[in-house]
């Protein structure tokens, strides 16, 4: 009787041990579905991210060149005025760049008489009526060929 009991203890044993490894390979079957999931999540996050700082590289890329086309239309900038603190230099100097205020009555006088013009009504030229004088293009040498008849029949 002793050994037919210590013969169900074993197989008692021998069915829990079983048992046991069956619970423990279920347990690591599940952890290792755990971790493929983690890591799918986390590639898939991965990835989000990327598609996301890709997204600002490109809105960014798209606001910069925008500001360079509305650059394009942009009115030329005045140059800023800069500040002096020394208060000699705040007095103001007079601008050489001044055109007189022109005299249309004198002007129209001029023209109707006879008399030498004593001055030139335009001596001063504004730097827009300047820039608008100078010449567009460049100078082309160009040869011009004309066939001569001859007098004599």
């Amino acid at each position: 009787e002793a050994r037919q009991k210590q013969n169900e203890l074993t197989e008692e044993e021998r069915l829990m041990e079983k048992k046991r490894k069956e619970e423990e390979k279920e347990r690591k079957k599940q952890e290792a579905a755990k971790e493929r999931e983690e890591a799918k999540r986390n590639r898939l996050e991965e990835k989000e991210r990327e598609k996301l700082r890709k997204r600002k590289e490109m809105e960014e890329k798209d606001m910069k060149q925008k500001a360079r086309m509305m650059t394009f239309f942009a009115k030329p900038r005045q140059k800023k005025k800069q500040r002096v603190s020394d208060t000699s230099a705040k007095l103001s100097i007079p601008s050489r760049d001044f055109t007189p205020i022109f005299d249309s009555d004198r002007f129209r006088a001029a023209i109707g008489s006879q008399d030498a013009h004593l001055s030139n009504p335009f001596e001063k030229l504004s730097r827009r009526s300047r820039l608008a004088r100078q010449r567009k293009t460049s100078k082309v040498n160009v040869s011009v060929f004309v066939t001569v008849l001859s007098d004599n029949p």
